[in-house]
């Protein structure tokens, strides 16, 4: 039977650990906030969830929208003017 090679380094377990943690404190406060706004818990996840594609929707598309390849300055389509 082949061994398994350890490939987790002490910063990795780190990282793991803190991100645990974090995500117990988001379940903590979810609880918390369910205790607070009662039935209507689901509006706050509503609300997250319409935030996250309005951000989201857009992404698919810039590229599109900005032709230049990534990494290569684009020049200004017109000249900046200094408020006077």
């Amino acid at each position: 039977m082949a061994e398994l090679k350890r490939t987790v380094g002490p910063g990795q377990m780190m990282l793991y650990g803190i991100g645990s943690m974090l995500g117990a404190g988001i379940y903590g406060l979810v609880g918390r906030a369910a205790g607070v706004m009662g039935g209507a818990m689901w509006l706050a996840f509503l609300l997250a969830m319409t935030a996250a594609l309005l951000t989201g929707c857009p992404m698919p598309l810039s590229p599109r929208a900005i032709p230049a390849p990534p990494g290569r300055p684009m020049p200004p389509s017109a000249p900046s003017e200094r408020p006077g």
